[in-house]
């Protein structure tokens, strides 16, 4: 069975971490927001929670993200991180 290597931050599971690959949005705002965060490729980031947003961690920094955005956030899911 072959599983995506690259995948959306929005389907990895609480505590799951991964590295940033890229970030996929049409609003131009969104990715200036985003990359003034620190989120940018790759940025190491790790799952807190998803519900009722979703809670990533880097670095020092907590974030919280909606669905949305979270879905726009692409990553490299690997068992190595």
């Amino acid at each position: 069975m072959v599983e995506k290597v690259v995948v959306s931050l929005a389907q990895l599971t609480s505590g799951e971490a991964a590295r940033i690959a890229y970030i996929n949005t049409r609003k131009h705002s969104r990715l200036h927001k985003l990359v003034a965060f620190g989120l940018c490729p790759g940025v190491l980031i790790k799952v807190h929670q998803k519900s009722p947003s979703f809670v990533i961690q880097y670095d020092e920094t907590q974030l919280a993200l909606e669905a949305e955005v979270a879905a726009d956030i692409f990553v490299w899911r690997s068992s190595e991180i």
